[in-house]
């Protein structure tokens, strides 16, 4: 029982990302704006990067990124870039984030989401050879910054449950 406990807390960040890609492709949607998923998966793969990254590693955020991409339909490699691009930038300063007060720390991601979300509108944007309407991107923005503390309480919450990475 302890070594199927073992493996299930190492697998346990990926259900988490794999589980809120799924949230993402289903038909209903709770925002104003039909249609717009919200990627919490960055949230996740933020926390995970900065206080756990070797449970939740690069290589489980590309292909999370290649299943949201081939469930999605979306261009192949496009949510798998940005979703290692977050973990990169969460990862290469996670020493720094570490030092930071929770605020703080909230402030940063809010910074770094902020720019992955503007490099995702612009690259959109050249794809598809056309202006994209920018407020659903603010929306996504918004979204994910204000319910960060919610999804960090839910993954520090499951590190204390399932047992420390």
């Amino acid at each position: 029982m302890s070594k199927v406990f073992s493996i299930f807390k190492y697998t346990l960040p990926t259900l988490l990302c794999l589980m809120c890609v799924m949230f993402n492709i289903m038909p209903f949607s709770l925002n104003l704006y039909y249609g717009i998923p919200i990627p919490f998966v960055m949230s996740i793969i933020f926390y995970y990067a900065v206080f756990h990254p070797a449970v939740l590693n690069v290589i489980c955020v590309f292909f999370i990124g290649v299943f949201s991409d081939i469930l999605m339909s979306s261009p192949l490699g496009l949510h798998a870039f940005f979703y290692v691009l977050t973990f990169f930038v969460a990862n290469l300063n996670r020493r720094y984030f570490l030092t930071l007060n929770f605020a703080d720390f909230w402030m940063a991601y809010a910074l770094v989401i902020a720019g992955i979300l503007l490099l995702w509108y612009l690259f959109f944007v050249i794809i598809s050879w056309m202006f994209v309407p920018f407020i659903p991107i603010i929306f996504q923005y918004f979204i994910l910054v204000f319910t960060y503390p919610v999804m960090a309480w839910v993954c520090g919450w499951l590190n204390l449950k399932i047992g420390r990475f």
